[in-house]
């Protein structure tokens, strides 16, 4: 809804109530202004009540309105991990953001896509969620790698940065990859129960990799990964 529409809600309730008030006689100057009887003011009254507390809450939640959908997250979920991975919206979010949980018939394989409305709020959440001041620079090509705790950017010939990669290991000594999209401004935590397969592993987050308009050209957090 038009934020207009909303602001004028909230200025006809005033109106109504205003008018409730006067037709009460409570204002005796206004004499021109004949006294309402009971029930007729008792309705705008009411009327006058809800559109105010209606036009405000409409004005409060405008911004979540605003925010990203669970149908353009899952336009960047890619089939070729559809095909095989069940995906349902997460309730557990991040703030600002939607999020789309995808797990494997054996639970052994799980991803998360979280959507966010900008670039910036994607990197923070980013960066909180690795501990980005305790990774060291690394390929994550190696189990030690993992259990290091490394990071890295990713690019191509046209975009030199993509987007930025942590490779951790979990508490229960499963492996997990979470990375950047800045092109969409989505987070991507991929996580493999198979710890002793870090080739496997690598192999299959291609699969995972947002997909959209191959025109969409990555955007520059204000605060990158190298600055954290």
């Amino acid at each position: 809804m038009p934020l207009a529409i909303e602001i004028l809600l909230v200025i006809v309730g005033i109106l109504l109530l205003t008018l409730a008030l006067i037709g009460s006689g409570i204002s005796r100057r206004l004499m021109t202004i004949p006294r309402m009887h009971k029930w007729p003011r008792m309705v705008i009254a009411v009327l006058g009540v809800v559109m105010i507390v209606g036009g405000g809450w409409l004005l409060m939640t405008s911004n979540e309105k605003d925010g990203p959908s669970y149908a353009d997250l899952k336009d960047h979920i890619p089939s070729t991990l559809t095909s095989w991975m069940t995906c349902e919206k997460h309730s557990e979010a991040p703030e600002g953001a939607v999020e789309a949980k995808c797990t494997s018939s054996d639970g052994a394989q799980t991803v998360y896509y979280s959507l966010f409305p900008d670039v910036n709020s994607m990197q923070a959440f980013y960066a909180k969620s690795v501990t980005l001041e305790e990774l060291t620079e690394s390929e994550c090509s190696s189990m030690e790698d993992f259990q290091t705790g490394g990071k890295y950017s990713y690019g191509n010939d046209e975009y030199p940065v993509l987007g930025d990669a942590a490779c951790q290991v979990g508490t229960d000594e499963s492996l997990w990859m979470t990375y950047t999209d800045r092109r969409f401004d989505i987070v991507v935590e991929a996580n493999h129960a198979k710890r002793e397969d870090v080739s496997g592993f690598n192999d299959w987050l291609s699969d995972t990799r947002p997909v959209g308009s191959a025109n969409s050209t990555p955007a520059t957090p204000t605060q990158t990964a190298a600055q954290q």
